[in-house]
Formats: structure tokens, sequence, C-alpha cells
């Protein structure tokens, strides 16, 4: 038995007897312990014994502190007849001192605001308060802190600190704009972006001689001047509802340099929606392969791209833009009209329908069929009319256009125009 308690006990120095004798007692307490000896928490158990005697542990490591607590004034004072008794003045001084420091501290704060002169009073105080310090040429870091709050104020340089930390947070979420704005943009929330970029600039305009406010302006002007404004560019090149086109121009109308420039911002509006129409178009591709049919459902998507998103932008661009027209009267195949009736017409809306006009065209005619149908012709009719819809002189330049290509003569032209008026007329 007493090898056995001695395996048990390897490594444990200067063990009690009462450990050897608690041990023996639970080895001969059981015949067997095949269910003692086991990891599952079981009653009877290893594990329950544990349990129970870390239990009782606590309970008077509990009580032993109740008891130091409640003693404390007896240790204090034996402990006073030792030769700790000069350490614990030291440190009782020191903390002194720092309680000194942080009460006049926060009492210089309060009276700064009204005059700044009692720094000099706080900063000989805390010099007298560390007088046996230097006197004994003790130099740490609290006399190196002191020694430079002396040189700036010497200097008349820390006029501005207390009014600095006073206003930390306000500094803090001054700084932190640019990385709002940044993230803004990431995201999508471009509205945001934009309000935090006028907030920004009404802060320079209130303190223009403030070198971290014009810092921070800069690097948001940066984020909204090249990164928004690409991303808003290359969103207006790809498929948008009217109401993401509507937000995305209004966007861009308050971004540098296209604030206050209406006309370059239709031009840009424009050019980046006819390279959306283009795309759409060229998506169709023709192979040569194909039947004569396929190619004419081919030719008719193309030909209701146009029909279809060229509406969509001169339908909206009214509504968007305040455009400068012009009075102005196209004839239909070049025939003179007694009465010819001038429409107010902008010269931006024409130049984009000329140009999408003359690229479909474009396409008809190198994917020339054998014999175009007639379906196709009406097809370019009815094209044409949607135009007209927006304004009269659009739906005569699709057709002057048309009738440059001959792809058909003017008479199957004129025939297929009149069959749309039947249709018009009787449905």
């Amino acid at each position: 038995m007493e090898l056995v308690i001695q395996d048990i006990l390897v490594g444990e120095k200067n063990h009690t007897i009462e450990a050897e004798q608690l041990i023996e007692s639970i080895l001969t307490s059981r015949e067997n312990y095949d269910e003692y000896f086991i990891s599952q928490p079981l009653q009877g158990s290893v594990i329950e014994d544990i349990a129970e005697t870390d239990a009782e542990v606590a309970r008077l490591e509990k009580k032993l502190k109740e008891k130091l607590i409640g003693a404390k004034n007896s240790i204090l004072k034996e402990l006073s007849d030792d030769e700790i008794k000069s350490q614990l003045s030291r440190i009782s001084n020191e903390t002194d001192q720092l309680w000194e420091l942080d009460n006049t501290q926060t009492q210089t704060s309060e009276t700064n605001r009204v005059n700044g002169t009692d720094l000099a009073l706080v900063i000989k105080g805390i010099e007298e308060l560390g007088e046996y310090a230097k006197n004994n040429k003790q130099e740490d870091a609290f006399h190196d802190a002191l020694g430079k709050l002396r040189e700036c104020y010497e200097a008349k340089s820390c006029g501005s600190l207390t009014l600095v930390l006073e206003n930390i947070e306000r500094i803090n979420d001054l700084l932190g704009i640019p990385a709002l704005v940044n993230t803004c943009i990431k995201t999508g929330h471009y509205q945001e972006a934009l309000l935090c970029h006028s907030h920004a600039r009404s802060l320079q305009n209130k303190f223009p001689n403030v070198d971290l406010v014009s810092r921070v302006v800069s690097t948001v002007q940066e984020d909204i001047s090249e990164t928004m404004l690409q991303g808003l560019v290359k969103l207006l090149s790809t498929n948008l509802t009217i109401n993401t086109l509507k937000k995305i121009t209004n966007y861009l109308s308050f971004i540098d340099p296209l604030r206050g420039n209406s006309s370059a911002l239709q031009q840009l509006c424009l050019s980046m929606r006819y390279k959306f129409i283009t795309s759409e178009i060229d998506s169709y591709a023709i192979d040569e392969t194909v039947t004569e049919t396929v190619k004419e459902l081919l030719f008719k998507r193309k030909i209701e791209c146009v029909r279809e998103h060229v509406y969509s932008i001169l339908s909206v661009f009214n509504s968007l833009f305040h455009a400068e027209t012009i009075s102005l009267f196209i004839p239909l195949f070049d025939q003179v009209s007694e009465n010819p009736k001038e429409v107010p017409t902008s010269l931006h809306l024409l130049q984009f329908v000329q140009k999408c006009t003359e690229y479909l065209m474009a396409q008809l005619k190198e994917y020339k069929l054998h014999r175009m149908s007639e379906s196709v012709c009406l097809q370019l009719v009815y094209c044409s009319f949607r135009l007209g819809d927006v304004n009269i002189n659009f739906h005569h330049l699709f057709m002057n256009k048309l009738l440059e290509t001959q792809i058909f003569t003017c008479q199957e032209l004129q025939t297929a125009l009149n069959k749309r008026l039947d249709l018009a007329t009787n449905y």
C-alpha cells in the first residue's frame, strides 16, 4: 500500500501526512474499484469525489479570504513594524502625488476656459510636489513629461492643447469622414456620400484657415470626383431602369466638374447611353451560316433595341434636363411642304438619334439579306413612328436615313408608312 501511495504522490514535494492518510482511506474504502475509476460522472465515481473536493476547496478559500479581509488592520500593523514600512511609505507618497496631479489638472482644465495664464501656477505646483525627487536627482518619466510641459508653455505653443483635448471626440468625427465617404461609395450609398461631402464643404467654408479641415475636404473631394464619378459614369453604360437613370443623373449633377454644367452632363449621359445601345445591338451577332429566317429575326431584335432604348432616353431626357432647343423642321424624303411646322428640337437629342440611326443602318447594310421582307420594312417604320411620338423631326430623320441606305425604295417605304397609318386608324 505504501508503494502505491508513493507512486500517486510522485512529483509532489513536501506533501503532508494528511495527504497520505486521505489517499489510503480512499484506496481501502472499497473492495472493487472497477466502477470507481471511470470517466463518466456517475454517483460514487472518482469524478464525483473530485467535484466535491473542488467545491470544498472553493468554500475554504472563500472562508480564508473573509478572514484575511476581516483581519487586514492587524496584518498591516504587523507589516508596518517590518522592513516593508519604508516601501509602503514610498508607494503612498507617489500615489498622493499622482492624485494631487490629477486633481490639479482637472481644476486647471476648468480654469483655463476663463484664464489661460493659470497654467504656470499648475506647473509650479506640480514641481513643488516633485521637489523631493529632484533633490535626490531622480529622473523618471513623470519629471520628463513635466519638463516637456514647461518647455511647451515657455515656447507658447501649447495654447491650443487644452482646446484640442476638450474637443477630441469632434476631431475624431471629422477625421472619420473620408473613411465614411469611401465606405458609402463602395456599398452604393451615393446619397449618403454626397451628404458627407456637403458637410465637409460647409466646414471648409466655416473654417477656411484650418489645415486639418482642408485636408479632410481634399480627401473627400478626391473620392467623390474620381472613385464615385467613375463608378456612376460606368453605370450609365449598363441596362438601367428609368428611375435608376434619374437617380444617377441627379448624383452626377452634384459632382465637380459636372456641378452647374448642364450641357456637359447632357452630353455625358447621351454618350454613355449610346455606348450601351450599340453594345446591345452588337449582342445579336449574325452568323453567316444561319438561315435567312434566323437572320431576319436577329435584324428585328436589333431594330427593337433602338425602338425600346432610344425612346426611353428621349422620353426621360426632358424631365431630367432643361435642354436648349431651336425651332426646326426636317422634311420627309426631301419633300417640299407648303406649310412647314417647326417644332422645338434639342440639338443634343437630334445628334443622339442620328448616331443611333446610322449605327443601325450600318448593321443592316453589313448583313444585307438577299431580299428584305416587307415585315422588316414595317418593323423599321414602327420604330420610326415610336421616335416620332417624342418629336416629329426624329421620325423624319430616321426615315430619311433609311432611304439613304437604298435597302428599300422610296415607294416601298411610302407603302409601309401608309399601311402603318391604316393600322393606327382602324385599331
